[in-house]
Parts: C-alpha cells; sequence; structure tokens
C-alpha cells in the first residue's frame, strides 16, 4: 500500500477485465490454468482494495470469484492467497471468529513464501478480538513457526506476502487485544523502525499507519496521551486521498478510547478527538460514499 488507492482499484480493474477477455478466446489446457491463477490474484486484490475503500459488498464478491477461479486453476497457493483475502475482509467487518476459521482453513494449503505466516498472524489477531486470548497466544506462537520454517519466495508478494516489519505489526496487535499493553508497545516500536528502514521509493503507508494506531491505542491502556498523541501524529498529517476505511475505523477504536472517563478532563484528549473527527470527514472513503 505505497499510493492512494483509488486510482490502483482501477488498474486492477482494468487488468481483471483484460484476464476475462482473455479466458474467453482459445487457448492451449495449461495456459487456461495460468489465466485463472492471474484471474483469482487479480480478483483476490480487488477484494482486498474494495474493503480498504470500505466496498464491502463488492469486496465478497470479488473474493467469492478469487476462489472460484483459484479452484479452477486447482491452486493450492491461490487458495491460500484467496483465505488470507477472507479472513481480511471477515475481521474488518467485525466478524472476528469467521476471519479466524478461515486464515485457520487457509493454512491446510501448501505455498511457498510468507502466506502461512500471514494466515496465522490473522488467526492470532482475529481470535485476540474475539476475547480468546489463550488461543490467540498460541496462533501467535504458531506464526513465529511457520515464518521460522517458510522456504522460497513469495510468489506474488505485495497484499499476498507478509514482510518483517508486517509480522511485528501483527504481533502488536494482537498484544493490544490481549491487553498486553507493554508487549504490543514494543511490537509495534519494531515494526515502525522496520517499516522506516525499507529503501527510498518503496513506502508502506497503509500497515505503518495502523500500526501507529495500536502504538496509541497501547499506550492509552496505559493513560500515556502524550506518547499516544506522538504515535498518532504522523497518522493525522496523512492527505485525504491516503486515508481508507481500515485506517478511519482503527481511529475511531482510538477516539472511544479518549471518551473514556480517565481523560475526561484532558485538554489534549479532546484536541485529540477533534482531529480524528475531522479527519474521517476529510477522507478518500467519505468522498467516494458522497
Amino acid at each position: 500500500m505505497h499510493a492512494p488507492p483509488y486510482p490502483l482499484l482501477l488498474a486492477v480493474k482494468r487488468l481483471r477485465d483484460r484476464v476475462f477477455t482473455k479466458l474467453q478466446g482459445r487457448q492451449r489446457p495449461d495456459q487456461t490454468r495460468d489465466l485463472y491463477v492471474v484471474a483469482s490474484q487479480v480478483c483476490g486484490m480487488l477484494a482486498w482494495m474494495s474493503g480498504d475503500l470500505a466496498y464491502q459488498r463488492a469486496a465478497q464478491t470479488h473474493a467469492w470469484t478469487a476462489w472460484v477461479c483459484a479452484e479452477q486453476a486447482n491452486h493450492d497457493a491461490a487458495r491460500a492467497w484467496v483465505r488470507a483475502g477472507q479472513a481480511k475482509l471477515a475481521y474488518w467487518d467485525a466478524r472476528y471468529v469467521e476471519s479466524a476459521q478461515l486464515a485457520e482453513d487457509g493454512l491446510r494449503y501448501a505455498c511457498t513464501g510468507s502466506v502461512h505466516t500471514m494466515l496465522a498472524s490473522q488467526m492470532a489477531r482475529a481470535l485476540a478480538r474475539a476475547g480468546r486470548a489463550d488461543q490467540a497466544g498460541q496462533a501467535l506462537g504458531r506464526a513465529r513457526t511457520e515464518r521460522e520454517r517458510a522456504s522460497g519466495e513469495d510468489e506474488v508478494g505485495g497484499g499476498f506476502g507478509q514482510s518483517a516489519a508486517q509480522d511485528c505489526y501483527m504481533a502488536g496487535s494482537t498484544q493490544l487485544w490481549r491487553h498486553e499493553a507493554d508487549d504490543a508497545i514494543s511490537e509495534s516500536t519494531r515494526a515502525i523502525e522496520l517499516f522506516q528502514a525499507r529503501p527510498p521509493g518503496q513506502p508502506h503507508y497503509g500497515p505503518e499507519a495502523l500500526t501507529r494506531i495500536d502504538l496509541a491505542s497501547a499506550y492509552l491502556q496505559q493513560t500515556d496521551l502524550d506518547g499516544a498523541y506522538a504515535a498518532l501524529r504522523p497518522v493525522l498529517d496523512l492527505s485525504p486521498d491516503l486515508r481508507n476505511e481500515l485506517i478511519a475505523q482503527n481511529l475511531g477504536l482510538v477516539r472511544q478510547a479518549l471518551a473514556e472517563p480517565a481523560f475526561r478532563d484532558a485538554t489534549q484528549a479532546n484536541e485529540m478527538q477533534e482531529e480524528i473527527e475531522t479527519y474521517s470527514r476529510e477522507s478518500i472513503v467519505n468522498d467516494l460514499r458522497g
């Protein structure tokens, strides 16, 4: 996630149309299979991006199409990618148990690279959000094991892969929902360091923004307003065309935390609430809804 999401969504949609046009023609059986794999990847990415822009119904349709294409190709890695996308959609739609189940199912399919690490991390975070702290801890351990035994490069990468920075982000998010604030701060801080160490020209603003919001939430669990504000400042400075639904959702949780009695009389808390409200009102998601 390195650029404004809406133009990227349109570009991926055009690619999807090209792939399905090819599938209507004549080609060798092996080429047909390859096209179905590409169609699964492209539709999976459309599902991922549509969810980021709050097009939930479209996202579910794209994810279902991606699964059908993976089945047509009989391609296990594609099945695992699609399950990761479906688990992500379910999580951000507050279907946490279903998200964990989809991620666990994705782990059944053999693939190279970091996809299994991502699936195990998704399962851990979803279980933590569902209030199943012990199971989430076990899933987090599995994510570490999957990272250690991962082999080969990611076939696609991007949304269908997970970097070391994202490992820490997901671990920090899981620990946040397990109410282990110290661990959440440690993992999130390390994730931000890794995101910022990426080579110039390779920004990854989306996951870094989500990590910063989790870091702010962990500081709020410790009633540390200064730490929360410092973590949030770069997120609040993002331009409106970069403010997707996931960022807005997580900021809404911060806003709720700032309304707790512990912060009721704090001027800084009130100012942060006002900034978050303005931020969400001016986001690209609101523009598209209008």
